[in-house]
């Protein structure tokens, strides 16, 4: 999968000397011009560079300058180019996430409790007021709104975070309140109770949240929280998963740095009967603290960010950069110290175990001369069956159920696929509307609304590492009920469930809102989406609110519409192919299905294929008569060029092929030959599943299966696939 951020460079040795990615210029080139190019291995090419390449200055050359160019592929090259043909950007090294501004609380929560004047107490106290007061932003990128009315409510809030405040014990208050010219009382760490086989033992109504410290040169960090009766089991666990290189998460590489006897378990806070929203709180505030999370929230580079786009991951890396920022802010307004070493937390405490997304992240991306906007993200396989139920929805009200489009698909048939597993979800849509190569949507292009060409720029794709083999694939997913009729209502036949669910897919992601839509279509899904933009020359990724926009639903186009529109198709591009009345026999060739010809036009011919066995009992291989309105327009050409199928869910004239013109199953079925497809319906994709190169890193993957175990399966029924929820 391309990339709109520009592939890090490398270091480039130069006479005995190695210019650093950090002593680089970034650097776009304004016109076109021919050189030679020095290729990774070595071998050399001259080719013309395209006016705006991206790249980096590594040396200036007098009226020169060695730079290492970039293309859209990623692939590097080495080259000298006139200084005069380039625009010069900003250093590597000043690569930076360009988040709204963190916004100061003016007034400090009012804490009545002995401990509200401690430094750890004000500290916690600032972190949840700046949150409160930048709660907008971090919703925007996809924060939980759960927490809205516990921090709207001053009640509720002043209670939140007395329990919080009021759940360190005694010992390890004081620790946290000791100042220490490190920035971390280590020593009177060490100093507390470890936490043992026997001791804490919890209720079960219990739970804790715990600290991990691995002591050497540079400290390793990590909090986390159980409800186990022993919280010593889970950090036995965590002690496997150290010494095992089978779910090595970055949390337990850094771990295996340092010997068992320098690595501690710290029992930091307890909760009785907590509300789940209580103690996600709780674990982030001690993140934030003691600063546990991973290096790149803080110091977010342009590796990191590529690695979470190509993940999936990268809403969730937006969120948890914006929260260090507001809590580093908050705790240095606060004056409480910055406490060192390296994080281990990869994951904020506030997301954990939620599947349903709020907000959509996209990015665009420009393959040859066409560009496509991207949404990723990772899911997982069902632990109850091996399939992917996704929903598209936006929540603004905490707990209200907001109407939705829900997908399911099966995936068992795909080699690998594992229940709980995780998956990355890739939704394409080409930016200039045409078809996408391989597109969601199996219906014609010409069809019975005027979206239906859009559909097909349209496409859903599914991402998977089959652990045994060690491969990682993609493989596309079709839509399904082609044929289904959303309605009831017979002059409603054309609003199928496939092209319903497709139009609002595409209503969804584009973020439309429509005017005055009939009954069967939603007028807006309220869908949150982001858009992620890079700027190369200034080094800079921002993220912009992709506004709603307000258009007219899709109608119903005319027969006589169709017909032009196939007419100049079959005369460009679908070569070999008549419209409209059945052609004489001769033109068949002989050796047909069907003596003479076959009685079926090529929309019947695929319905068996489509398991549409019902609907051909009325297709046009009998060439019944079939009903027409008596004011419709053309309605003579539509009884003589039409069929019953043909005009009432598609309004279009039959298409005829020759018996030479494709292949056939061994049931006569046609196989349309490429640059067709959009001629029918396509059968659903059931070829190999398409091996890629890793998305995911080995310790990316490690974390998105620990991230995958928490999250609880999408309740969605598969019966409502195709269709809203929550109406």
């Amino acid at each position: 999968m391309a990339s709109p951020i520009s592939t890090p460079p490398v270091p480039i040795p130069i006479g005995g000397v190695t210019v650093q990615p950090r002593d680089m210029l970034a650097v776009r080139i304004r016109t076109s011009h021919k050189t030679d190019i020095e290729l990774p291995d070595k071998t050399s090419a001259n080719v013309t560079i395209s006016a705006g390449t991206l790249g980096y200055l590594v040396q200036e050359r007098g009226a020169n300058a060695l730079c290492q160019l970039i293309n859209d592929t990623g692939k590097r090259c080495l080259c000298t180019l006139p200084r005069s043909i380039l625009d010069i950007g900003s250093p590597y090294s000043q690569f930076r996430i360009d988040l709204p501004r963190v916004v100061q609380a003016r007034l400090s929560s009012q804490v009545s409790m002995a401990r509200n004047d401690d430094p750890t107490a004000r500290a916690i106290i600032a972190l949840w007021d700046d949150i409160h007061n930048n709660l907008s932003e971090l919703e925007q990128l996809g924060l939980r709104r759960i927490y809205r009315p516990i921090l709207d409510d001053p009640l509720t809030k002043v209670e939140s975070l007395e329990a919080i405040i009021a759940s360190f014990p005694d010992n390890v208050w004081a620790a946290l309140n000791t100042p220490s010219q490190t920035g971390f009382p280590v020593r009177v760490f060490r100093s507390l109770p470890k936490i043992t086989a026997t001791s804490p033992r919890l209720a079960p109504n219990q739970e804790i949240i715990y600290f991990r410290l691995y002591v050497g040169p540079i400290y390793g960090k990590y909090v986390g929280r159980t409800r186990q009766e022993f919280p010593f089991e889970r950090q036995v666990q965590h002690e496997k998963g150290t010494r095992s290189r089978v779910h090595w998460t970055s949390h337990y590489q850094t771990a295996s740095r340092y010997s068992e006897e320098n690595r501690h378990a710290f029992h930091m806070m307890t909760f009785t009967q907590p509300h789940s929203s209580l103690v996600a709180m709780a674990e982030t505030t001690l993140c934030c603290l003691l600063r546990t999370f991973v290096p790149h929230f803080y110091d977010p580079s342009q590796r990191s960010i590529a690695q979470a786009m190509s993940g999936g991951a990268l809403g969730n890396r937006m969120v948890a950069i914006s929260l260090t920022q507001i809590a580093d802010n908050a705790l240095r307004r606060s004056g409480y110290p910055r406490f060192s070493g390296n994080g281990c937390n990869f994951n904020v405490p506030l997301e954990d175990g939620f599947t349903t997304k709020r907000e959509w992240l996209r990015y665009k991306v420009t393959t040859g001369s066409r560009a496509m906007h991207v949404y990723r993200w990772q899911a997982k396989v069902r632990r109850d069956r091996k399939s992917l139920t996704l929903s598209f929805t936006n929540t603004s009200i905490p707990g209200q159920r907001m109407p939705g489009v829900a997908l399911h698909t099966s995936l068992g048939h795909l080699p690998g696929i594992e229940a709980g597993k995780p998956l990355i979800v890739s939704v394409e849509i080409m930016e200039d509307g045409k078809p996408h190569p391989m597109p969601y949507y199996r219906g014609p292009e010409h069809g019975a609304w005027s979206n239906c060409a859009e559909l097909h720029s349209l496409c859903i794709k599914v991402e998977w590492q089959d652990e045994e083999a060690g491969q990682w694939y993609t493989y596309p997913v079709s839509s399904e009920k082609m044929y289904t009729p959303y309605s009831d209502v017979p002059a409603e036949a054309a609003v199928t469930r496939g092209w319903r669910h497709a139009t609002s897919l595409l209503q969804f992601f584009k973020n439309r809102r429509y005017n005055n839509p009939p009954h069967y279509l939603q007028a807006s899904y309220g869908a949150n989406i982001k858009e992620m933009v890079y700027d190369h020359m200034s080094q800079t990724v921002t993220t912009r609110s992709v506004p709603e926009t307000v258009v007219n639903p899709p109608t119903l186009v005319s027969f006589e519409h169709n017909v032009r529109h196939l007419l100049r198709a079959v005369e460009t591009a679908w070569t070999g192919v008549a419209i409209g009345p059945r052609p004489d026999k001769t033109w068949f060739h002989t050796g047909a299905r069907h003596a003479g010809g076959p009685r079926e036009c090529l929309i019947c011919n695929t319905i068996p294929k489509l398991s549409l066995y019902s609907i051909r009992e009325v297709a046009c291989n009998t060439r019944n008569p079939f009903e027409v309105g008596a004011t419709e327009p053309q309605r003579e050409k539509i009884l003589q060029g039409s069929c019953d199928v043909c005009w009432r869910f598609l309004r279009r004239p039959c298409v005829w092929v020759q018996d030479s013109f494709s292949e056939k199953d061994s049931e006569g079925i046609h196989f349309l030959p490429p640059g067709y497809e959009r001629l029918a319906f396509s059968p659903r994709y059931k070829g190999s599943a398409i091996p890629i190169t890793a998305p995911l890193d080995p310790e990316q993957y490690a974390n998105a299966e620990t991230i995958a175990e928490q999250v609880v399966d999408d309740e969605i029924d598969e019966a409502e696939d195709g269709g809203d929820f929550g109406e």
